[in-house]
């Protein structure tokens, strides 16, 4: 915590229980549960001071793929719920003023990052801030966020069967994943996962890997 109080961490109360933020005292280690999200549910975790000590913000994941933002009150109090997306939101920060909370989120397909009132409410997009971007992070005079980018290159590859054959071809490839193909019963087609558009979407190609097409436009995780 800013006054260096208290420390924030996810925690079990037991083992069947979700994932909820507890407070530890520095000075003597004593711990005190914060909050308390539904029972089978994966639970809260990645806690965050406001810049006033008096709140946390965190993550609670109901479920894998979807998890929203809340904030609590330090001093007791009910937590509220910051985001309504269904999406998933991997980490966040609060603006240096404590006015609001930026977080990234695919909320849009995208991995992106996002500004919403510490109280809820519209949610817009961070301006200047390009895909794949996660953990921001404001500097101590607020003038500048720095911020994570991860880009993952995964491609398809071809290896032959043929006894006493050790050939393989990169099959199907770009900068970003491609993954879990599947031939087509005749063959003559193959089936492919791949974020090359934007968003995890199926794509097609011939079974050469040419001619690649995007077959779904769900703009979702």
């Amino acid at each position: 915590s800013p006054d260096g109080v208290w420390m924030a961490v996810a925690d079990k109360p037991s083992a069947g229980a979700p994932f909820a933020i507890w407070l530890i005292r520095v000075s003597d280690g004593s711990k005190r549960q914060l909050t308390f999200p539904p029972e089978k549910t994966i639970g809260d975790g990645g806690p965050a001071f406001s810049p006033d000590g008096r709140s946390i913000s965190f993550l609670r994941a109901l479920s894998s793929g979807i998890t929203e933002l809340w904030a609590a009150p330090l001093q007791g109090g009910e937590a509220r719920q910051v985001t309504f997306d269904s999406r998933e939101v991997f980490s966040q920060t609060w603006t240096p003023d404590g006015a609001k909370l930026v977080f990234s989120s695919n909320r849009t397909g995208s991995t992106l990052l996002w500004r919403v009132s510490a109280r809820g409410g519209s949610v817009s997009r961070l301006a200047g801030v390009g895909n794949a971007a996660a953990d921001p992070a404001f500097s101590r005079d607020g003038r500048r966020l720095a911020f994570s980018q991860l880009f993952r290159d995964a491609n398809i590859w071809r290896v032959a069967t043929a006894p006493g054959s050790a050939a393989t071809r990169k099959l199907i490839a770009s900068p970003l994943y491609d993954s879990s193909p599947q031939y087509s019963p005749d063959g003559r087609r193959i089936a492919f996962r791949s974020d090359r558009g934007g968003a995890h979407e199926i794509w097609v190609c011939d079974a050469e890997g040419r001619d690649a097409r995007q077959l779904t436009h769900f703009s979702g995780p």
